[in-house]
């Protein structure tokens, strides 16, 4: 058999990083004259993300179809998903979004001085994702910790010594997102 796989698509171009959205994916597949064949089996691959075949083998209308979700990951990213009947393919890339991390503390120390900052990171629905580690850095002195676990509610905290004058930054990073706080040291 002659056949291609080379059109893959979606019903959603994103999914919310919380796992209340599922895409539905579909390979169609053609024979050289374009037209569409029934009966050809379809494998699915995804290289994130949670992915169901609903129907493996195509219909009369040469569909083959599959759903995609996020269980268990919310980052934000895109997830590549591939169709591919004999020897040939189709992909199609679906955007995870929603998942945001923030710091907030003082925005200004006294060289020498403590401050204490606080990190939430929460999903796309604004839940709190618990026990994901988040790194720490600073321009403005040595963090209490280089990286703390967010806690149940999706918050950690951490302090500052602030070590050099001058405007400086506080950055939080953790699944891929990272969120930065600008504070003046004033010697």
């Amino acid at each position: 058999c002659d056949w291609s796989s080379d059109v893959c698509s979606s019903d959603l171009t994103q999914i919310a990083s919380n796992n209340s959205q599922t895409a539905n994916i579909t390979a169609l597949v053609r024979d050289s004259n374009n037209n569409f064949i029934k009966g050809v089996p379809v494998t699915f691959t995804s290289d994130s993300g949670g992915l169901t075949v609903t129907q493996s083998t195509t219909d009369g209308t040469g569909a083959a179809l599959a759903t995609l979700s996020t269980p268990n990951d919310p980052s934000n990213r895109y997830i590549t998903v591939t169709a591919t009947a004999g020897s040939s393919s189709g992909k199609i890339s679906i955007q995870v979004t929603g998942t945001n991390l923030s710091v907030t503390g003082p925005t200004s120390l006294v060289l020498g001085g403590t401050g204490t900052y606080s990190v939430a990171l929460t999903d796309s629905a604004g839940t709190g994702i618990a026990g994901t580690p988040v790194a720490i850095a600073s321009t403005a002195g040595t963090p209490s910790a280089p990286s703390v676990t967010t806690d149940s509610s999706g918050h950690a905290t951490f302090t500052l010594m602030a070590a050099t004058a001058g405007t400086q930054t506080v950055t939080a990073t953790g699944v891929g997102i990272t969120a930065p706080q600008t504070v003046t040291v004033s010697g």
